[in-house]
């Protein structure tokens, strides 16, 4: 779908999807053209500790990085 999107909007126009993004969809996304992710419950679930969060989000976030060209 994004290569799609990609095809006839102008290439400076960042593409930030979201909706079921995490570390195991970044390559593909990325690949495709995406400039970032919205990332939410991948992220944050309720109950979820400061420290839980914190770990998560490193994790995150080293996922991005590696998955970066």
């Amino acid at each position: 779908m994004l290569k799609s999107l990609r095809a006839v909007l102008p290439r400076d126009v960042p593409i930030i999807p979201v909706g079921g993004m995490d570390e195991r969809s970044f390559d593909g996304w990325l690949a495709a053209g995406a400039a970032g992710f919205g990332i939410g419950s991948a992220l944050y679930k309720p109950g979820v500790t400061a420290d839980a969060l914190r770990a998560r989000a490193q994790a995150l976030i080293a996922a991005f990085n590696k998955s970066l060209p």
